[in-house]
């Protein structure tokens, strides 16, 4: 009986695991492999891979890693090697943490009395794209004594290594308990900054005295983060915004708004609608009557909303790599050649760039690898460039 159980478990994983690679294949013959700006799917696939590793987003690591071998296999081991260093990231960051808390555990400390737990992942330098830095940012005494730590810990465990820490990437569970049942909350580090801060119901708490308070230096990303906690979609409005421009404040008395307000009304008062917009004088507070059909919520971390500006710089990017591609290419073809005519440099470079070039593309790097002097014009035949060492 045990054996038969056995065999039907690993035919119905096999079965799966060949459904998903026939569909991955699919995917990557259909989709990718026509596809001419293969630079630019990576950029993307990249940024968007990174968060749902470090948000744990991913609903299956097998299939990731499926589609990197995919990919590899298509574009070769230098298309995918950023990608690669990722996974092993995240596994080398699972190991390292396992040895921590054993070390940990064992010295007293007063992260081992917190109520607070934390989890550290190691990101190699290169592997990872880039985010916002937070150097002003106020953490808790709580998550400094972890912080402070695991630092220890792993500049005694690897010396000569240099750690940063990398807000922007982080992500907390903060557990609610005043309201009619308990309810947790999975929100990004500088969400929940915001949400301790409300914690203290003597204050008047607006956008610039929040700013200053956690240390978010942006203007715009700090009324992203109270739009995200306080006008999201049902249910996830744990925060009550307060218009200054109207509402629910009463007008002051004597004033002919309160005179108009005293008579009865000819038709019941519509209820206002809340401004999308965050000016620097509207109210936060807890949401008291707040209520949710889940208790583990899943409020949208601004850092996973990819803006505007975060694509076109992206497209920014991979058009500057494209540059830097086109000139290996020119400088690795004269450097074999030492002497080669323009119309055979042209076809060769478009050949070997691999990403979507024009004949013009490469004219301008050829201009420009000419003024740095890598390479000239021949004196007796404009048509012909010659290496320079």
């Amino acid at each position: 009986s045990a054996t038969g159980s056995g065999h039907s478990t690993t035919t119905a994983a096999a079965a799966t695991n060949t459904n998903s690679n026939h569909w991955l294949h699919k995917i990557i013959s259909g989709v990718f492999v026509p596809l001419q700006a293969k630079d630019i799917f990576e950029a993307f696939y990249k940024r968007d891979l990174a968060k749902r590793l470090l948000w744990n987003r991913v609903v299956s690591m097998d299939v990731e890693k499926q589609i990197c071998s995919l990919l590899k296999a298509e574009c070769g081991a230098a298309y995918t090697s950023k990608m690669e260093g990722m996974f092993q990231d995240v596994d080398w960051s699972r190991e390292t943490m396992m040895v921590y808390k054993q070390s940990a555990s064992s010295s007293p400390s007063p992260s081992n009395t917190s109520t607070v737990e934390m989890e550290v992942q190691v990101l190699t330098t290169g592997y990872w794209p880039v985010y916002p830095q937070y150097p002003n940012l106020q953490l808790p005494s709580s998550l400094k004594d972890h912080q402070e730590q695991f630092g220890n810990h792993y500049k005694t465990k690897y010396q000569g290594r240099r750690m940063t820490w990398q807000y922007a990437l982080g992500n907390c569970v903060v557990k609610c308990t005043g309201f009619a049942k308990p309810y947790e909350l999975i929100v990004g580090l500088t969400q929940a900054l915001v949400l301790l801060q409300l914690n203290d119901l003597s204050q008047k708490w607006t956008l610039p005295k929040l700013q200053k308070a956690i240390g978010v230096e942006d203007r715009d990303e700090m009324e992203r983060l109270l739009q995200s906690l306080s006008l999201g979609k049902e249910g996830t409005r744990i925060l009550k915004k307060i218009d200054f421009d109207g509402g629910t404040k009463p007008p002051p008395p004597g004033s002919d708004a309160a005179a108009a307000t005293a008579s009865p009304p000819q038709q019941p008062p519509r209820k206002r609608k809340v401004r999308q917009t965050v000016h620097d004088q509207d109210e936060f507070v807890i949401f008291e009557n707040f209520e949710s059909n889940q208790r583990r919520i899943r409020i949208t971390n601004i850092m996973m909303k990819e803006t505007k500006e975060e694509r076109d710089k992206t497209v920014e990017t991979v058009s500057r790599d494209r540059l830097y591609l086109i000139d290996a290419v020119l400088v690795r073809i004269l450097k074999a050649r030492k002497t080669i005519l323009h119309q055979n440099l042209i076809p060769q470079v478009l050949e070997q760039v691999k990403v979507p070039a024009q004949p013009g593309d490469v004219k301008k790097r050829i201009e420009s690898l000419i003024e740095r002097e890598y390479m000239e014009r021949d004196t007796k035949d404009r048509n012909r460039y010659n290496y320079l060492a």
